[in-house]
């Protein structure tokens, strides 16, 4: 490891760590407490903006329910006037009971009595008397339904006034029940627009509404144009999310889809139980969000304000404070400098006598040959292993400052100077070549040659490697020789040699004996990594791939007679055990010509076996008539029967019916 000079540099280059440390440490100290601070009021700021958001939906929302619970009182005393002109008989002085009931009664602008066929028979309003008002929501409806406890509230229309406004109508039973009418009333908007404004606490972006259930508006305060005519029961807006969730009273917080800004709205369902409405209506009281933040965001920003000129201040007071200090370690870093001066030259020599000697220990510390020259091949260095190979090879007691081609044989000079020049040309190689003296064993080596680089840039010599080999260079050419010899036996080998790797699916070829080329028709150089199933028909290449797997798996010598191509030839495979592959061995003799020989024995065997039953058969008869006539001999000797007739034509007649019973 190199040596630490970091406390021997001057100051003015250097910061030490313990410095960097400090002034970092100093940094995220104050940016965590400014994060901190930070932190705490954007907390502040958002808890501030929640609480006043939600103190404005509940004051919007009591605002809606004092709407709520003025509309029921005014509902349930019209439905109480209606249910009550119901059941009354319409006589000539309806119509002033009519208009007086309208005086007393805030809210409604008419009350009005239709008969079954929709015509006006009695009004608070004189003009309108025996108009046909059938196609009207609040009768037409009214008479379909015929549900008497009903009170019906039209959809919001323009009245023949020009006023757009709203009915409450209830059916008239006839003597059956059955439907007779309708009486009705017309709700006075100028009435409701009174009540709307009452609830508005600040003229500040501030509106109310009431919309009848089926989504169009009844009134709104104050006026906006076109919203009276607008539906606003469509996907997105404060009505239709009101409705949809079921509730009977929200608040919301999103962009208006009539005037397009930012609100904070409460909505509450007007559909008292015992009024028994036929639709509902929705009162809604909005605010605007930006005036209700105003004061807040003005208060933010000054805080924002405050926040950045202090996180300012601090941070240009820690920069300051951080150069003042930076000032007095740079003046402890130069006294520091000046009394690391005197002790530095002395400091690295003793690391470089402490480097050389490690480095010598470490050329001392192998058995390889290690050595450096200059750019004329003379020794700059050389460890104890290469002195003895010089000695060992050349006889040479080399020195430091002698050229090493001068130590070495001419031959293996010219060899060496060769590949140094390379090397110090810039070229990075390994090489192996043996040297030694005449009269000595040549030694092979490996080696390995790098140049050596001065600190201008410039070639100062070359740095030499070398391991020994020669025993490996042995085993190697041992092995050439080994496998030569087997080449030559599979070139001049009279049968059928070879070697297969087997897998689970094919048997490719590893070594097959010259021979092969004649029987397959390829030269040995295409035959080797073939499979079965290329050189020969699928068939027989299944086959003998099934043979090759059964040689394997079981381990035993497998011996084969069969024929190819009309000849016959016997088989002999064995298995060669190896750990990473599965080989099969084994060669192939033609027999055919021995085969052919064994049958033409047979066949000059058969012969020679009739010829001997013949030759025997022949030489039967005159036996067996001798044997006979010997017989009768020895009879007439036995007896002293002189006088029998021992003629030939005789004995032969006895001894040919002998021969005949023989034969039998």
């Amino acid at each position: 490891m190199a040596p630490d000079y970091t406390t021997d540099v001057p100051a003015d280059t250097v910061q030490p760590a313990s410095v960097m440390r400090s002034t970092a440490a100093t940094w995220a100290g104050v940016v965590l407490s400014l994060l901190t601070l930070i932190t705490w009021v954007a907390f502040d700021v958002y808890d501030d903006r929640t609480v006043i958001i939600k103190n404005e939906q509940d004051r919007l929302l009591t605002q809606a329910r004092v709407i709520e619970t003025n509309l029921e009182h005014q509902t349930a005393s019209v439905a109480r006037v209606l249910r009550t002109l119901a059941t009354a008989p319409v006589d000539d002085g309806m119509n002033r009971r009519l208009s007086e009931l309208c005086q007393a009664m805030p809210g409604i602008r008419t009350l009005l009595f239709l008969d079954r066929a929709g015509r006006v028979v009695a009004s608070s309003r004189q003009e309108i008397l025996q108009r046909d008002f059938s196609a009207r929501d609040y009768f037409s409806i009214p008479r379909k339904q015929q549900r008497l406890e009903t009170l019906y509230v039209s959809p919001p229309f323009t009245a023949v006034t020009g006023k757009f406004v709203i009915n409450l109508s209830v059916m008239i039973p006839g003597r059956d029940g059955s439907f007779d009418g309708v009486v009705g009333a017309t709700l006075d908007p100028d009435y409701f627009a009174v009540l709307l404004r009452s609830v508005h606490f600040t003229s500040s972006g501030m509106w109310s509404s009431i919309v009848h259930g089926d989504g169009l508006m009844f009134i709104m305060i104050p006026e906006t144009a076109g919203a009276q005519v607008t539906s606003v029961a469509v996907p997105g807006t404060f009505y239709t999310r009101h409705i949809t969730s079921s509730k009977s009273e929200n608040v919301f917080s999103g962009t208006s889809g009539i005037s397009g800004t930012r609100r904070i709205i409460a909505m509450k369902t007007f559909n008292p139980s015992g009024l028994q409405l036929s639709k509902p209506l929705i009162i809604a009281v909005s605010r605007d969000a930006a005036a209700v933040l105003a004061d807040w965001r003005r208060e933010s920003l000054f805080k924002g304000l405050a926040i950045l000129l202090l996180t300012g201040f601090i941070s240009l007071g820690t920069l300051y404070l951080l150069r003042r200090k930076r000032f007095f370690e740079q003046q402890e870093l130069q006294l520091l400098e000046q009394q690391v001066a005197t002790r530095h030259e002395t400091r690295i020599a003793q690391e470089s006598q402490k480097n050389n000697a490690l480095i010598q220990a470490i050329l001392e510390s192998t058995s390889s040959a290690i050595f450096s020259l200059d750019t004329s091949f003379c020794y700059t260095t050389f460890n104890h292993a290469h002195a003895k190979f010089m000695k060992a090879l050349y006889g040479a007691d080399i020195e430091k400052g002698g050229c090493l081609l001068d130590y070495m044989t001419p031959d293996d000079a010219a060899v060496a100077k060769s590949s140094l020049e390379r090397a110090m040309n810039g070229e990075v190689f390994v090489f192996e070549e043996e040297f030694g003296g005449d009269d000595r064993d040549r030694t092979w080596f490996e080696i390995s040659q790098n140049q050596i680089m001065a600190d201008d840039g410039s070639i100062s010599g070359v740095a030499v490697f070398a391991i020994e080999t020669t025993e490996r260079r042995r085993l190697i050419n041992a092995l050439q020789e080994t496998n030569e010899l087997f080449d030559l036996f599979l070139l001049h080998s009279p049968i059928y040699a070879f070697i297969k790797e087997v897998t689970a699916t094919e048997s490719r070829v590893l070594r097959f004996s010259r021979n092969y080329e004649t029987w397959i028709g390829l030269p040995s150089s295409e035959l080797i990594g073939r499979s079965m199933a290329e050189l020969f028909p699928a068939e027989l290449a299944r086959r003998i791939h099934e043979e090759d797997r059964g040689v394997v798996s079981s381990g035993e010598v497998l011996r084969i007679e069969e024929e190819v191509g009309g000849r016959l030839y016997n088989t002999i495979k064995f298995p060669i055990i190896k750990e990473d592959a599965s080989l099969v061995a084994g060669y192939t003799i033609d027999i055919t010509e021995s085969r052919q020989a064994e049958k033409e024995l047979k066949k000059k065997n058969a012969e020679i076996e009739q010829f001997i039953y013949t030759v025997s058969h022949d030489l039967r008869s005159p036996l067996v008539t001798v044997k006979t006539f010997l017989g009768y001999l020895e009879c007439d000797l036995t007896t002293g029967d002189q006088g029998a007739d021992h003629t030939g034509p005789a004995v032969y007649a006895r001894g040919h019916r002998q021969d005949e019973d023989a034969a039998g």
